[in-house]
């Protein structure tokens, strides 16, 4: 009984190790990982805000925390962040349109190649680019060229299929 008892403990202990691997293995963007609620997102990012505007809800979540003045990529712009059930599913960063140029689409996305390599979707003549990886889904999208009006980058959890 007591050996049962001491492998069933191993057993649990491993899959909690396993787990924790897991939960950490899902950072969405800057420190922020997959399943946060609110509050733990405004604890490790000090400079975002509550937001609770109830019309603010999309097909993949309400959005629950922002935060302005945030760095994408060399560019001055804003994130998003989306929460299912109060769990944080999606991280939406922004380029700020007064701060875009007809090379940031090209800088961007030679960014975010720098990290995770070349996209194995990507239509550029639509600007929209995805990496699914194991741990999580980053889409790149850009607006008009002439003048240059949006440019974001998502990043969601693994392999979340969703219409965009």
């Amino acid at each position: 009984m007591k050996v049962t008892m001491k492998i069933a403990l191993v057993a649990l202990i491993s899959w909690a190790s396993v787990a924790a691997g897991s939960a950490q293995a899902q950072e969405l963007w800057n420190g922020v990982a997959l399943g946060m609620t609110p509050r733990e997102v405004l604890r490790v990012l000090p400079g975002a805000q509550a937001t609770s505007d109830p019309s603010n809800k999309a097909s993949f979540g309400e959005l629950l925390v922002a935060m302005p003045g945030v760095d994408v990529f060399d560019h001055s712009g804003r994130a998003e962040f989306y929460f299912e059930r109060n769990r944080l599913t999606t991280v939406r960063l922004f380029v700020e349109p007064q701060d875009l140029t007809q090379q940031s689409n090209q800088m961007v996305i030679e960014k975010i190649q720098a990290e995770l390599g070349r996209p194995p979707e990507c239509v550029l003549m639509m600007m929209l680019c995805s990496w699914r990886l194991p741990t999580r889904t980053v889409a790149f999208s850009a607006g008009g060229l002439e003048p240059p009006s949006a440019l974001g980058v998502e990043y969601t959890g693994p392999s979340r299929a969703r219409a965009r």
